[in-house]
């Protein structure tokens, strides 16, 4: 089953990169629905999901950025640069009905280099961990993932902006999957801080890309 929404336009970025949409799995369905974003050409879009049942897949044309497991959950995070005909849909489970997953679209990214820093990984909590970019005005992308959660996310850490969270409640693993944004104008150590959450499997992870 498909459980796709477009919820609601974010909040611009103060300069280069900017969010343009995002759709999220609340039910455990095995596709998400990319056309409400309205992607061109060049945007990244970046996805990431947490299951129970079975594997997060790593689609054709996308490059991972992690895949773990801690207990009995499997994780993954995932982008993809759209070419000259944007992707209308993303397959991250061939099967099952557990999981959630968030897909983010973002505008300004530099095409030849997106990735500007190795992402970081911190099991076991809801304080991503810090990463440093390399260039100026660089987007930085904290999100946590996991299960066992009686509610979905409710805040993003202080300063973040775009905070998505979303939570399968038609599964007993209780899956979410929380992500938000921020520019940070000069290149630095940034360390985003902790979402406020509950989770009793949990991963969290940053990443950042280069504005163009």
């Amino acid at each position: 089953m498909l459980s796709n929404m477009l919820l609601r336009k974010p909040a611009a970025a103060a300069t280069g990169i900017t969010e343009v949409g995002y759709a999220v799995v609340t039910d455990g369905g095995t596709s998400i629905n990319l056309t409400g974003i309205g992607l061109q050409p060049g945007d990244l879009v970046l996805y990431v999901a947490v299951t129970e049942s079975g594997s997060v897949d790593l689609p054709t044309g996308w490059t991972n950025l992690y895949n773990g497991r801690i207990t009995t959950y499997n994780y993954r995070a995932a982008v993809k640069l759209m070419g000259s005909t944007p992707d209308s849909t993303v397959i991250v489970k061939s099967s099952g009905t557990d999981g959630a997953c968030i897909a983010v679209a973002y505008r300004g990214v530099n095409t030849t280099t997106p990735i500007d820093a190795t992402m970081t990984v911190t099991a076991n909590t809801v304080d991503p961990p810090a990463i440093t970019t390399s260039t100026n005005n660089a987007i930085v992308v904290p999100a946590i993932a996991g299960g066992g959660s009686t509610a979905a996310p409710t805040a993003a850490p202080t300063g973040y902006i775009n905070f998505h969270a979303v939570r399968n409640a038609t599964s007993s693993a209780n899956e979410c999957v929380a992500m938000s944004n921020k520019i940070v104008p000069v290149a630095n150590l940034e360390n985003p801080g902790t979402y406020t959450a509950t989770l009793s499997s949990k991963q969290a992870m940053t990443m950042a890309f280069r504005a163009a």
